[in-house]
């Protein structure tokens, strides 16, 4: 009985192993963004992301609220099937159809997305778009190397 029991505790840790290396993340929730005072930019509470205006002018807008959720979407790194990327995250402002985008930073890196929210593309370029998810924040997770 013991071997089984210890058998059986070398199965489990070793399907956690990977959770070890990964996290689950998800893009900032509509109450952890703010606007930065004074610059163009936004800030949110969510450690590892970098938020500014990206249309209709880059780096540019009046909005002061962001008013609803748009849309994610992972960017491959390389052209390489295996290939590590990165997560943006597009929200929409409350004036003049204002895009503010939010952009994971630092070393993390994700593997492409594969929930039932994310849709896969086909680049015809690289980079270019690799997947994308219009459902909410929390629904469009994917996970992120630590």
């Amino acid at each position: 009985m013991p071997s089984n029991f210890r058998l059986l505790m070398l199965v489990m840790t070793l399907g956690l192993c990977p959770l070890a290396q990964a996290n689950v993340n998800f893009c900032p929730d509509l109450s952890e963004i703010k606007r930065t005072p004074g610059e163009y930019s936004w800030a949110t509470t969510r450690p590892g992301w970098e938020g500014q205006f990206i249309a209709p002018l880059h780096a540019k807008g009046y909005s002061t609220e962001i008013s609803s959720f748009a849309e994610a979407r992972w960017i491959a790194f390389s052209n390489l099937p295996t290939t590590a990327g990165y997560i943006q995250c597009d929200y929409n402002g409350n004036l003049n159809e204002e895009v503010i985008r939010f952009s994971q930073i630092g070393s993390r890196a994700t593997h492409q997305p594969t929930g039932i929210n994310w849709v896969a593309q086909t680049p015809m370029t690289f980079p270019n778009v690799q997947a994308t998810c219009t459902s909410t924040p929390r629904d469009c997770s994917f996970w992120e190397e630590l």
